[in-house]
């Protein structure tokens, strides 16, 4: 049978035979077209090399984004991407020095030591108090100057002030246990905030090190269609188009590197050290089971920032209280001695007395009611104060358990949604490969992808700091990290 010339099957497509006939037409016209074909022997040939550029490995489709998948493959398998920088640290380590260094614990260790000496001063009221008098000068006596020093002391000592000293020292030490629960409120705030800056320069380099694969695999696809095109597989403007990808993965690679630097510059604020080159990993809370956290009021009281206003209202109110007692009289005792320098005999060279004083502010220009007036409305504002604080925490404390509550079917999503990304991928790299596809299916399915995984490091962040923040506010930090407790 001889072989039908390219007329004959043309004539053959075209014509009315059976299609059995097209069929048969069709099968004859493959041995042809394989002799045709160069041999081995004819790779030097220029439509040798033409044929082996325009095969799918040369064009290297089935490589392109090869990077994002085995990066998602190990991030959704709990591995982070190891960036090879230098200056690795871990969290616990590190973690109690960096709240104990922090300017903000140190001015609210200075707060608390200066309300503990303000109780020493209150306290002191009961106790006897002791001056001494010196003096020289000239006095006229019956018409003569006559100079002289005087020298003396005079005790006194408090004996009943209607409970104005007792409010003052109960006052004192209500402040004294405010700024001891507002040093222990300050402690876990800045160990949490410190934990926090470590997820962020966790989820920055992540995406750093995402955006990179990212360009690169924009620039695959951007050398694929060039050289596709170059041999007539595609279209100039499909170049363009793929171009106009990279420029945009570029520029939010710009984007990731300014969100980098920032999270480093917020690493400096809690640590108060340079950030390190890759931070190892992202750290577990350790929490208990959700419903045991289902008692609102219970974590609300025992919360330091909480402790601290309710502590700081019962201040207020016993300043109101002392204020209040100022204004009724009050009793002393007052004892003097002193040297005469104008005495004549021995018997009168030193002047004593003893007298219990009584005192009394009988007019001031209404300073003493206004005092009062602005303690009392001191007292009224700090006691809303604390319960807006108490609403504030349970407010987070809702809201963080609902977000707990949620992560971990959020995280399986991401998980599962990058992965079919990857698998979409490749399948669409294979399609596209034997012309099944085009090239808006391939530069959509890299995008998906890319997507996938920066959602992905999103949301595995997102959970880690959500549970962090749950133990945050349940008061289990210095449990799991007693480095940074008093």
């Amino acid at each position: 049978m001889s072989l039908p010339s390219k007329h004959r099957l043309w004539r053959c497509f075209f014509s009315r035979a059976s299609h059995l006939g097209m069929l048969m037409a069709m099968i004859a016209a493959t041995p042809a077209i394989a002799q045709n074909s160069p041999t081995a022997s004819d790779k030097s040939e220029p439509s040798a090399s033409a044929s082996a550029a325009t095969s799918p490995e040369s064009l290297r489709v089935q490589s392109v984004g090869n990077g994002l998948i085995q990066y998602l493959n190990r991030f959704a398998s709990g591995q982070s991407l190891q960036l090879n920088l230098p200056q690795t640290q871990t969290l616990e380590s590190q973690l109690g020095g960096a709240v104990r260094q922090h300017p903000e614990y140190q001015a609210a260790l200075a707060q608390r030591e200066g309300n503990q000496q303000g109780v020493k001063q209150a306290w002191s009221t009961y106790l006897p108090q002791v001056a001494i008098n010196s003096g020289t000068g000239a006095r006229r006596i019956n018409g003569n100057d006559r100079p002289g020093a005087a020298t003396g002391y005079t005790v006194s000592q408090m004996l009943f002030d209607f409970g104005s000293t007792g409010a003052r020292v109960s006052a004192a030490e209500a402040r004294e246990s405010a700024s001891q629960s507002g040093l222990a409120a300050k402690r876990q705030e800045l160990a949490f905030k410190a934990i926090a800056a470590w997820h962020e320069l966790f989820r920055a380099q992540q995406q750093w090190a995402l955006h990179e694969l990212n360009v690169r695999s924009r620039q695959e696809m951007a050398d694929f269609v060039k050289e596709r095109a170059e041999l007539g597989g595609s279209a100039f403007s499909d170049v363009l188009r793929v171009r106009a990808r990279q420029a945009d993965a570029q520029a939010a690679l710009t984007q990731a590197q300014f969100r980098l630097r920032s999270a480093q510059a917020n690493w400096f604020e809690a640590w108060g050290q340079a950030a390190p080159g890759q931070v190892v990993g992202l750290p577990e809370a350790r929490l208990k089971s959700l419903e045991s956290y289902n008692d609102m009021g219970s974590l609300v009281r025992m919360f330091a920032t909480v402790q601290q206003a309710l502590a700081n209202s019962v201040a207020s109110e016993k300043d109101a209280q002392a204020q209040s007692s100022a204004r009724w009289p009050s009793l002393n005792l007052e004892l003097t001695h002193a040297k005469n320098p104008y005495a004549t005999t021995p018997e009168n060279e030193f002047d004593r007395s003893s007298l219990l004083v009584f005192r009394y502010n009988a007019y001031t220009g209404g300073a003493d009611f206004a005092k009062t007036e602005q303690a009392l409305a001191r007292a009224r504002q700090t006691a809303q104060e604390a319960q807006t604080e108490a609403r504030k925490i349970e407010r987070m404390l809702s809201q963080t358990l609902a977000e707990v509550d949620n992560a971990s079917a959020t995280l399986k999503a991401r998980q599962m949604a990058s992965g079919v990304a990857a698998d979409t991928l490749e399948a669409v790299r294979e399609q596209f490969a034997f012309r099944r596809g085009t090239l808006l299916d391939l530069l959509k399915a890299q995008e998906d992808l890319f997507y996938a995984g920066r959602d992905l490091i999103d949301a595995q962040v997102d959970t880690s700091i959500a549970r962090f923040r749950l133990a945050w506010l349940a008061s289990e930090l210095e449990t799991q990290y007693p480095q940074i407790g008093p």
